[in-house]
Formats: C-alpha cells, sequence, structure tokens
C-alpha cells in the first residue's frame, strides 16, 4: 500500500509540474482556455498562501514556510498510521492525494540530471577519473528554505547526499546556510566514510566565500571563488587533505548547459592514494 500511495503523489507532483511548464511556456498572463462551462484553464501567479493571501512581508514568508513544513509534517505521520494500520485504501489515497496537494501548493519542486567526464570535488576524482551519471531533486520555498538529494556514481558504487538550508540576499550580499550529509551506501562497517557538515556560502558581486565545517571527525574546508563573464575561478582549502584549483568556462546550447574546467590538486599529507596530488580536465553536462 505505501508503494501504491507513493506513485499516488509522485505522479500528481510530476502532472503539476508537466502543467505549469506548459502553460507557463504557451499562454498569456489572464489567458483562459475553454474545455467545457465547468472546465477552464485560467493562468494566474499565486504569490501568497491560499487564495493569494499575504502578511508579514519576509517575516510572513519565514512564517508561512515553517508552518507549511509542519502541516506537511503532521499530515505525512498521519498517512503513516493510516498505512500501518490498514485502513480502507479510499481513505489512504485521499490522504494521499491532500499530501500531493501540500506539497505543490508549498513548495517549487525541480529535478536534475548530469554526466560528468571525470567527477571530482574539491580537486580530487571521486570515480577514479571514469566518467560519473547524477541526479536530483529539489524542493524549495518562497522564503528561501530548501531541501534535496543528489546522487552520482562514484568508485565506491554511489554516492547519496541529504541536504537542507535557507538561502537568500541581504542588501547586495547573497547568503547560503545549510547541513549536508554525504552517504556512501555501498561502503558500511569498517569501511563506512560518511560524513556531515556545516555550511556557509556569501556571495558579492562576482566574488564568492565559502565554508563547510566538518562534523565529528570530518575536517573542514574553506573556498574563494571569482566569476567573470562566462569564466570562473575557484581556490580551496581542504584542511588536512590539501589544496585545490579550479578554472572552468560554461555555456548554453539548446537544453543543455556545459562546463568545460581544469582542475588541480595538491596533497598535503600521506593519508593514503586517495589524496595523492593529481590534476584533471573535466566537462560537465546538464538538462536545463
Amino acid at each position: 500500500m505505501l508503494k501504491k500511495s507513493l506513485l499516488l503523489i509522485a505522479f500528481v507532483l510530476i502532472l503539476d509540474q508537466l502543467l505549469k511548464v506548459l502553460i507557463k511556456t504557451n499562454m498569456m498572463i489572464g489567458q483562459e482556455i475553454y474545455f467545457f462551462d465547468w472546465f477552464i484553464i485560467h493562468f494566474t501567479e499565486n504569490k501568497g498562501m491560499a487564495f493569494g493571501l499575504e502578511f508579514g512581508g519576509k517575516l510572513g514568508k519565514y512564517l508561512l514556510s515553517i508552518f507549511r513544513i509542519l502541516a506537511i509534517v503532521v499530515i505525512s505521520v498521519f498517512w503513516l498510521k493510516l498505512i500501518n494500520n490498514q485502513v480502507k485504501k479510499g481513505i489512504i489515497y485521499s490522504i494521499s492525494l491532500i499530501l500531493a496537494s501540500g506539497l505543490v501548493s508549498a513548495a517549487s519542486i525541480s529535478a536534475n540530471a548530469g554526466l560528468q567526464s571525470d567527477y571530482t570535488w574539491r580537486g580530487m576524482t571521486q570515480n577514479n577519473g571514469d566518467a560519473s551519471v547524477n541526479g536530483g531533486l529539489d524542493v524549495e520555498f518562497d522564503s528561501g528554505f530548501y531541501a534535496g538529494t543528489w546522487i552520482a556514481a562514484v568508485g565506491s558504487g554511489a554516492e547519496v547526499d541529504y541536504y537542507g538550508g535557507l538561502a537568500g540576499e541581504m542588501g547586495d550580499i547573497s547568503y547560503d546556510i545549510g547541513y549536508i550529509k554525504f552517504d556512501y551506501p555501498a561502503l558500511t562497517g569498517t569501511d563506512n566514510v560518511d560524513f556531515e557538515e556545516a555550511y556557509l556560502g556569501l556571495g558579492f558581486g562576482d566574488f564568492g566565500l565559502s565554508f563547510a565545517a566538518g562534523q565529528d571527525t570530518a575536517t573542514d574546508n574553506i573556498e574563494i571563488s571569482y566569476g567573470f563573464g562566462d569564466f570562473g575561478v575557484a581556490f580551496g582549502d581542504y584542511d588536512e587533505y590539501g589544496e585545490y584549483f579550479y578554472l572552468t568556462y560554461g555555456f548554453e546550447l539548446g537544453d543543455f548547459a556545459f562546463t568545460v574546467g581544469y582542475t588541480e590538486f595538491e596533497d598535503d599529507t600521506a593519508y593514503d592514494s586517495m589524496t595523492a596530488d593529481e590534476d584533471a580536465f573535466f566537462i560537465d553536462i546538464s538538462i536545463l
């Protein structure tokens, strides 16, 4: 029953996103399409909560997002209890539709997919220099709160990231503060290398500065970046591991975004072969 309910929710979410894309790319604000006297598609944009109600400016957005998150959590717990208690299917499907509508109205949901000739992270290859496919799903609220997951092929099988945070702007400064967990399901027991970080990113014009605080035994990382036109450079210090450098050039072609780059990593320790000095050219392709 759980799988069927999840499929129903996924179907509603996907259908909602497809309809939004079709309407936004083919209709003007206020335009209507008549199917029947009782069925009309009217293009409008809701900037608030139910019926377009708004309150409290930016603080109101924060409060509204928190309320929506709590409401979704409460509905989800109730929904799971109904499934565990094996109540009638009609009731479970009805609550599933309510939960799906709550997710649709509460946030913007997006997906991403890409291919990398060499998945490098902080200057180090994560897939032994081989190509890597990746994909992710993100949920973002109007207030700037967000959550998501991202998965990529790596040498150990797969890397699965879970993250959440708050992003926005204060005057000319942009910020992104959050928490992320890096999970490697294939590595368990003594081979487990899962770790977590709290992070803060700041941007001012073309300059960027980010700091990641490793949790428990994980190490810290600091990175400074600068973008000029379609080019970008970044320098980072991954604490006990080493320093790295990136030079990238990005462009779009049709429905695809390309990033061509060069990265170099200089090992500070004799930790193991995983952190040996290395450099690589790479190409990333993602679907817009």
